[in-house]
């Protein structure tokens, strides 16, 4: 065993040993299916050096391994088998939209305690407490939720695989997943003609010829078959003394053309509750997706009135196989149509069997209708629904933004944002601090009050979906995590969670120095998201974990500095916070007025705002916001909507 030393020369190792140097964890060893930690890791913080590390103290954001990772191929995989694949995933940018993101690192621990969360929309996770998950507020830890918290999860999920399969392939893989018997003799169930028949035609473009067909065995049930002559590829014959033959006697014949291509897909020989969606299927392009999930729907799917309520429609889809019902809820999000799954106990033939349901209403019918649709006869209804439907006032009542949103902001006038609604009484609008506003009442606002904020958060990809349940498992259970630079969030179970990052264990180390290496020493942390804040306190919740890496749980003496504008807010409310801070608007330079807004130095809106900065500064040496806006309105070289663009930046980053 011996130490392992980082940025420390040889020399300097022989000399000063690990003197100068902060302990920051222990090589992880894995050999066959044994896990250790041996060697001590130190890494030297008396010479200049640059380091980057990521996660929190204590590690602990971690994912149970069957966790869905979505892919930018399309497909959908375990956390767990992740380590080897370097497939793009899904992460919320800062515009607040879902885009494609590299991973850069992996981790797996084992760990003794879970929570187990699930959604008002039927999706479910299995974290660690201290996983962090996205509220409107912001990151808050697992353990920190309640029932009734709303987090964030995609409304839409901007996936496209670019693979593609014969219209006929897609078909038959649709049906006979919905409603086929696909054990060694295949039988599809249906009672639609029309659905009969292009199950029929589209086995014949399979097999290129007439050989496999689609019989009527009786009502609403068929067979298929080839019409092939079966050839025996070998066959091991054990006989009596009187040429019978004996148990034992095996004949393998020829594999038919539907036979093999089911294979070739894995879902031959499939209970019905064992039923999936192939890969294959999950990385077909958009349109190619919609035929599939029409043929599906159009089988075990339903369009129907729930109650007598007028012109109210759902569109629903069951299944026993509680996979196949999650990942058409998953699929369903490519279309940026939202679902609920929830499970229910069905009888038949006196026995009661779980069935799952995957549920579409308002908008989404519509949404539905409109990009996938159903075939057969269900076209009929699907006619009567949209044309109903599109009649209907919409009540959008589930997709809005949570309540908490009036904590962090108000618009600078309630009563010039209500002359923008046409309000008899524009203060009347105020009113809506009492109940979570829609996304387009949002905007509505944010349009007026020139809230750039408020406007992205309105048009966020992001649904605010609802906790109703928390559970606490206990066992031994294997978790992992991955590295999403920059954004440091990715897509799991369709749920948007925190990645791991963490350098709090330096700054505990440089803590934990002798005073003479100490003093010479300091650690400024940049916390935009709130975690490192707790290294004031003991770190209790971890005790066997810090003893097993023979570790004590100690607060810091940390001195937190927060942006003037929440000083007083956090202290009201008992948030840990020392000192205020803000940065003169004088001090921020062209190039990073332009990093704020997202944009390029070089395109309009950057080419104005560069000319307006540098201006001010040969101008004076300390100006505001207010100054900004004024000389960019007294530009006379640059057209109104490049100036309306920059004004609307600078206006939505003034303080309130």
């Amino acid at each position: 065993m011996y130490d392992i030393l980082i940025g420390r020369s040889d020399a300097d190792k022989e000399k000063y040993g690990t003197t100068g140097s902060v302990f920051i964890g222990k090589h992880y060893v894995k050999m066959g299916q044994t896990v250790s930690l041996s060697n001590k890791v130190y890494l030297d913080v008396s010479k200049s050096h640059v380091v980057f590390i990521v996660g929190k103290r204590g590690s602990g954001k971690c994912l149970h391994g069957d966790s869905l990772i979505t892919l930018s191929n399309g497909l959908e995989v375990p956390i767990k088998e992740l380590f080897n694949n370097n497939e793009d995933l899904t992460a919320l940018n800062h515009q607040l939209k879902l885009t494609a993101a590299k991973k850069t690192a992996f981790y797996t621990r084992k760990v003794n305690r879970l929570l187990h969360i699930k959604l008002r929309s039927g999706k479910e996770i299995k974290l660690t407490p201290e996983h962090p998950l996205l509220t409107i507020k912001g990151w808050v830890n697992a353990e920190n939720l309640n029932i009734g918290s709303r987090i964030a999860a995609p409304r839409i999920l901007n996936v496209s695989g670019n693979e593609s399969l014969p219209e006929h392939e897609i078909k038959i893989l649709a049906y006979l997943i919905a409603e086929g018997h696909i054990k060694k003799t295949l039988f599809f169930t249906n009672y639609d003609n029309i659905i009969a028949e292009d199950l029929r035609n589209s086995l014949k473009l399979l097999d290129g010829s007439i050989d496999l067909a689609l019989t009527k065995s009786r009502k609403g049930q068929y067979m298929i078959y080839t019409r092939k002559k079966r050839i025996v590829r070998s066959y091991s014959a054990k006989r009596d003394a009187l040429g019978r033959f004996l148990k034992g006697t095996t004949i393998e014949h020829e594999k038919n053309e539907i036979r093999k291509f089911l294979e070739a897909h894995n879902i031959f020989n499939l209970l019905s509750k064992e039923k999936f969606i192939p890969d294959y299927i999950l990385k077909l392009t958009k349109n190619k997706l919609a035929l599939f999930i029409n043929r599906l729907f159009s089988c075990d799917g339903s369009v129907y009135k729930p109650r007598k309520e007028q012109n109210y429609w759902e569109v629903s889809y069951s299944s026993s196989s509680e996979k196949l019902a999650r990942q058409i809820q998953s699929l369903l999000l490519r279309f940026g149509i939202l679902a609920r799954l929830r499970a229910k106990k069905v009888k038949l033939n006196n026995i009661l069997f779980l069935s799952y349901e995957v549920v579409l209403d308002g908008e989404n019918v519509l949404k539905f209708i409109n990009e996938i649709g159903f075939f057969g006869e269900k076209e009929k209804k699907q006619a009567i629904a949209l044309r109903e439907m599109s009649q209907l006032k919409r009540n959008p009542n589930i997709d809005t933004i949570p309540k908490d949103i009036w904590d962090i902001y108000r618009p600078k006038s309630w009563v010039a944002a209500g002359r923008e609604f046409m309000y008899k009484s524009p203060k009347a609008l105020r009113s809506s601090i009492n109940y979570s506003p829609s996304r387009q009442k949002l905007l509505q606002i944010a349009l007026a009050d020139n809230s750039y904020r408020m406007r992205l958060l309105a048009e966020s990809d992001i649904f605010w979906d609802e906790i109703i349940s928390i559970e606490i498992l206990i066992g031994e259970f294997e978790v992992f995590d991955i590295t999403v630079p920059e954004l440091h969030n990715f897509v799991a179970n369709n749920i948007l969670v925190h990645n791991s990052y963490s350098m709090g264990v330096i700054a505990e180390g440089i803590y934990d120095l002798p005073d003479e290496i100490k003093k010479n020493l300091s650690v400024i942390m940049l916390d935009t998201m709130g975690i490192y804040w707790t290294m004031k306190y003991p770190n209790n919740k971890e005790r066997e974990l810090l003893e097993e890496w023979e570790l004590e749980g100690k607060g810091i003496n940390v001195q937190i500095f927060t942006p003037i504008g929440f000083y007083e807010e956090y202290k009201e409310k008992g948030i840990p916070t020392d000192f205020p801070f803000s940065i003169k608007t004088s001090e921020i330079n062209a190039e990073e007025w332009c990093m704020i807004f997202n944009v390029s130095i070089t395109e309009p809106i950057g080419i104005l705002t560069e000319r307006i900065i540098n201006s001010l500064k040969e101008e004076k040496n300390d100006y505001g916001i207010d100054d900004i806006i004024k000389a960019v309105e007294a530009d006379g070289r640059s057209e109104k909507n490049i100036k309306d663009a920059v004004e609307n930046r600078f206006l939505a980053r003034k303080a309130p």
